[in-house]
């Protein structure tokens, strides 16, 4: 009996993980089409078409759900926090991250962004599930946020035209990759504590996208107008498209790796992307590679080599 529950959880990991390496790859592939149309569109409604894909897709799952008569939707108190933890991941996580990527660029936001979710991913699922974390996971932390230090000290040598309106602007992007991180950690947590509740991925995912359409699209238009909003080329739409179709399959794969194994495990594995989104940045956009964002990611991967090894024993 316990060889076969160890096995079980065993292989309950290795589907986790699958799934956050997807997330990962997934997530990656969003980015590039999201840094890609960042100086050129509002950041408010660039966020909002990206989200449609995740609302169309938990909709229609939700659908399905309800058709064959299981339940959906959900009510009382889960209902209230995940409307209200959608309302602020979409401002606080997805605005601000896609603000960030036109100030400070995609080497530098990336890694800041997974910095600050690995280590505020820990803490928050420390104080609110109360995963355990051994001394090397604490460890990691620290060592995180030096690396955050890091990687933030190589704004001051991205070029003006990279920041429009100098260090205090630049600043706002280090800030603003930072809140986009520890928003997506709190949302990491509340989707794993619903979502090992035994209440369903879509029906999570279907009020968190729905809520980023919804809301991201009347700020849009009360910012921009319904004519800004149509004014899209095709090859900015279709850069748009792919990343809220890769954002949807990087939302279900997370939030099904968050089901089976801990938050903490789950941001270290994700956060396993930020050197390759920072090549990216370098060769894709022409930003500029700096000493402290060398030292600042290598760090960074040492931290993510920490804690998962740090938290093998808490699943």
């Amino acid at each position: 009996m316990r060889a076969t529950t160890v096995r079980s959880a065993a292989e309950s990991s290795t589907q986790g993980v699958t799934f956050v390496l997807l997330a990962a790859l997934s997530y990656t592939v969003s980015l590039v089409c999201m840094r890609w149309v960042a100086d050129a569109f509002d950041p408010i409604w660039i966020s909002c078409i990206r989200a449609i894909p995740v609302a169309v897709v938990s909709w229609l799952l939700c659908g399905w759900r309800a058709f064959h008569g299981n339940p959906v939707w959900p009510r009382g108190r889960v209902l209230a926090v995940l409307l209200l933890a959608g309302v602020g991941v979409q401002f606080g996580g997805n605005c601000a991250l896609q603000w960030a990527l036109g100030v400070i660029g995609l080497a530098m936001t990336v890694p800041l962004m997974y910095g600050a979710m690995i280590g505020g991913g820990a803490v928050i699922g420390w104080i609110v599930l109360g995963e355990t974390m051994s001394l090397r996971s604490w460890i990691a932390v620290v060592v995180l946020m030096v690396a955050i230090g890091l990687i933030s000290s190589g704004s001051r040598d991205l070029p003006d035209s990279a920041g429009g309106a100098g260090v205090a602007r630049l600043a706002l992007g280090v800030a603003a990759a930072c809140l986009s991180g520890i928003s997506y950690a709190g949302m990491n947590v509340i989707i794993r504590r619903f979502v090992t509740q035994n209440i369903s991925v879509a029906a999570t995912l279907l009020v968190i996208g729905s809520t980023g359409v919804v809301v991201l699209g009347l700020t849009s238009f009360w910012r921009i107008g319904w004519q800004r909003m149509g004014s899209l080329d095709r090859e900015t739409a279709i850069a748009m498209l792919i990343a809220g179709v890769f954002n949807a399959i990087a939302f279900y794969a997370i939030a099904s790796g968050l089901r089976l194994i801990p938050v903490v495990r789950v941001n270290a594995i994700n956060g396993s992307q930020t050197a390759m989104t920072a090549l990216l940045g370098i060769f894709l956009f022409g930003e500029p590679l700096t000493w402290g964002l060398l030292l600042g990611i290598g760090l960074l991967l040492g931290g993510l080599l920490l804690m998962r090894t740090g938290n093998k024993s808490g699943g």
